[in-house]
């Protein structure tokens, strides 16, 4: 039996790895720039807290990546415009 040792780190590591596989495979990875917090707030004119607060609620499509939100520019982009999208980012 192969013996088997929990490393945090790499425990963590894995999580974010599988996160970005599913950011590459859904199409949000590679075919725009993803945004962090406070590049949203820059663009949107709000604070930080209002932003983090809207991604929560679900009002602004965002993701949870190791605990900090990021976010599609191209779905910004969108959301500003008042533009429906089918593609949304699980929270």
């Amino acid at each position: 039996m192969p013996l088997q040792i929990e490393i945090p780190e790499i425990n963590e590591l894995s999580k974010k790895q599988d996160v970005i596989i599913e950011m590459l495979n859904s199409g949000i990875i590679g075919k725009d720039e993803i945004l962090t917090t406070e590049k949203v707030a820059e663009i949107l004119a709000l604070s930080t807290q209002t932003i983090c607060q809207m991604a929560r609620s679900g009002e602004l499509p965002g993701k949870k990546i190791a605990e900090k939100w990021r976010f599609s520019r191209r779905l910004i982009e969108q959301w500003i415009r008042g533009e429906r999208t089918e593609e949304k980012i699980d929270k």
